[in-house]
C-alpha cells in the first residue's frame, strides 16, 4: 500500500522524527555558546537591566524572551529548554511550509512538497538557530512572518480590513523578534508569485509591498524612536551606512556567496559553483513559465529586497543567522530546479525515483547540519570550557575565596575547530568580554570553588590582577588541551 506523502497525520509524525533526529544532539548536550553565558550570569549573579541591549536594538518582543529566559534558567544546564523550544518552532515552520507549498500547487510531485520543507529547515540559519540557545526566537519569527503573508493572500477571513490586521501584526511580531528573520516575508511572496506556475497577481505584489513596508516603518521604529525614548539613545550599529558602494561591493563578495553555497557553511569555491549552478538553472525553469520574463525579474527583487535592512546600515556581518531570508530565497530557488530537472528526467525515461531522491537528498542534508552543530558549535564549546575548567583546577584551590580574572589579551582562534564562521560556527566564547564573567561563574558552580568573580574579570590596562587575585590564560589553557597549535 503506498504512502499519502500529503496526509497530515504522516507529516507531522515524519517531520517531528526527521527534526528531532538531526537536531537531537542540540537537546542532549550540555553546553553554551557566547552570549549564553550572558543568560548564565544573569542567573547566578545578576546583571544589570538585560533587557536593555534587545530593547535597543529594535528587538522588544526578543527582549521579552530574554526575560523569561532568567526566569527558567539557573544555570548552563538548563539552556536545553530553550534549544528545545527552537527545535519545535523549527518543526511548526516545516509544517506550515508544506501545507503553503502544496496549496500554491509548487510541485507537481508530492515527493518534493514533501521534502522541500525539510531542505528548509535543514538549512544553517536553522542550524545556528537551534544550536545557539540566545537565538531560540528567531525560527519563531520566520514563522511569523509566513503567516503575515498567508493571511494577506489568503481567503480564509472574509473581511479584508482583518486580514489586513492580523498580516500587521505578524509582521511586526515578526521584527520585534529579529529584523533578518522579518524579511522572510519575501521568500513567501518569492515561492507564491515566481516559483508557482500561475501568472504573476499584481494585486498580491502591491498588497505584499505595502506590508513589507509597515513591517520595516515598524522595526524602524522600534530600532530609532523606542530606544531613544525609553534610554535616551539609539545603537551605533543601526546607522545608516556612509559607503553605499562599498556595501554593494561586500553584498556580491560576502553575503550573496554566503547563500549561494547553501548547506556549506565553508562557501568553498566547489559548493559556490553548484550552487550558482543550480540557481542559474533555477532562474531558467522561471523563465519557462506563466510571465517568465516577469517573475525572473521579481525573483531577483525579492532576493535583493529580502537584504535591504543589512544593506542599509553600517554594519557589514553576513553571519547565517542574519542570511536567513535570503539563504531560503536562492536555496528555494536551487532546488525549485533540481526538482523540476528530476522530474523531467523520471518522466522521460520513465523511471521512479522521486522517492529516492527525496531521501537521499533529506539525508544528505541533514548528516550535514548535525556535523555542523556537532564539530562547529557543541564539540568546541565543551572543549573550551573543559579547557578552562582545567587551567582554574591546577592554579586555584578550592578553598580560595579570593578573584579569580582571566587574560583574554593573547588569542588562539579556531584552538578546538578547523572552520571558524563570524561569530557562529568554530567561534570561542571566552574570548568575547561579555562571556567571560558568565564562564567563570559556571566553573565555580559547577566543580564547587570558592572564589569571586569581579563584575568585570577581563584584565586590562585599567582593569588589574591585584592583591588576593588569581589570572588565567585561556590561551594557554587552550593551546594544552588542542593537538591543532
Amino acid at each position: 500500500m503506498p504512502i499519502n506523502l500529503n496526509n497530515i497525520k504522516f507529516i507531522l509524525l515524519s517531520y517531528f522524527i526527521v527534526i528531532i533526529s538531526f537536531y537531537s544532539s542540540v537537546l542532549t548536550s550540555t553546553y553554551a555558546f557566547l552570549d549564553d553565558f550572558g543568560t548564565i550570569e544573569n542567573a547566578l549573579a545578576g546583571l544589570d537591566a538585560p533587557y536593555v541591549f534587545d530593547i535597543s536594538s529594535g528587538r522588544p518582543l526578543f527582549a521579552l524572551f530574554r526575560i523569561i529566559d532568567g526566569v527558567i534558567t539557573s544555570g548552563i544546564e538548563d539552556l536545553w529548554m530553550q534549544r528545545s523550544f527552537s527545535v519545535i518552532s523549527l518543526f511548526a515552520l516545516a509544517v506550515f511550509i508544506n501545507r503553503f507549498i502544496t496549496k500554491i500547487h509548487l510541485f507537481n510531485r508530492d515527493e518534493y512538497n514533501f521534502t522541500f520543507p525539510l531542505m528548509i529547515a535543514l538549512l544553517p540559519s536553522f542550524q545556528v538557530y537551534s544550536s545557539w540557545a540566545t537565538c531560540y526566537p528567531f525560527t519563531l519569527a520566520v514563522l511569523f512572518s509566513g503567516l503575515s503573508y498567508s493571511c494577506l493572500t489568503s481567503s480564509f477571513f472574509n473581511k479584508k480590513l482583518v486580514r489586513w490586521l492580523i498580516s500587521w501584526m505578524f509582521i511586526c511580531c515578526s521584527f520585534a523578534i529579529y529584523q533578518p528573520a522579518g524579511m522572510a516575508f519575501m521568500a513567501f511572496a518569492l515561492l507564491d508569485q515566481c516559483l508557482s506556475p500561475k501568472s504573476v497577481n499584481y494585486r498580491v505584489l502591491f498588497n505584499s509591498f505595502v506590508m513589507m513596508c509597515s513591517g520595516m516603518l515598524s522595526s524602524l521604529i522600534m530600532i530609532k524612536v523606542v530606544p531613544l525614548l525609553a534610554f535616551g539613545q539609539t545603537l551605533s550599529r543601526s546607522t545608516m551606512t556612509d559607503n553605499p558602494t562599498g556595501k554593494i561591493r561586500w553584498f556580491f563578495g560576502e553575503a550573496i556567496p554566503n547563500s549561494l553555497a547553501n548547506y556549506s557553511i565553508s562557501a568553498s569555491e566547489p559548493m559556490l559553483i553548484i550552487g550558482l549552478v543550480f540557481f542559474c538553472m533555477g532562474l531558467a525553469y522561471i523563465y519557462s513559465n506563466k510571465d517568465g520574463i516577469k517573475k525572473v525579474l521579481f525573483t531577483l527583487v525579492f532576493i535583493a529586497g529580502s537584504y535591504f535592512p543589512n544593506l542599509y546600515v553600517s554594519e557589514s556581518w553576513a553571519a547565517q543567522r542574519s542570511i536567513v531570508a535570503m539563504s531560503i530565497c536562492i536555496v528555494a530557488v536551487s532546488l525549485f530546479s533540481l526538482m523540476k530537472f528530476s522530474d523531467f528526467l523520471f518522466t522521460h525515461f520513465r523511471i521512479k525515483g522521486a522517492g529516492v531522491l527525496s531521501v537521499l537528498l533529506i539525508a544528505s542534508a541533514g548528516v550535514t547540519a548535525t556535523g555542523n552543530i556537532n564539530n562547529y558549535m557543541i564539540s568546541n564549546q565543551i572543549s573550551e570550557i573543559e579547557s578552562v575548567a582545567s587551567e582554574i583546577s591546577n592554579k586555584v584551590d578550592k578553598s580560595f575565596s579570593g578573584a579569580v580574572m582571566v587574560d583574554i589579551s593573547k588569542r588562539n582562534w579556531g584552538a578546538f575547530s578547523r572552520i571558524v564562521r563570524y561569530d557562529e560556527f568554530g567561534e570561542n566564547s571566552v574570548y568575547a568580554p561579555w562571556a567571560a564573567r558568565g564562564i567563570l561563574l559556571t566553573i565555580k558552580k559547577s566543580k564547587g570553588f570558592s572564589y569571586s568573580v569581579p563584575k568585570n574579570p577581563v584584565i586590562s590596562n585599567s582593569n588589574n590582577c591585584s592583591e588576593n587575585c588569581i589570572t588565567i590564560q585561556p590561551n594557554e589553557a587552550m593551546l594544552k588541551s588542542t593537538l591543532n597549535y
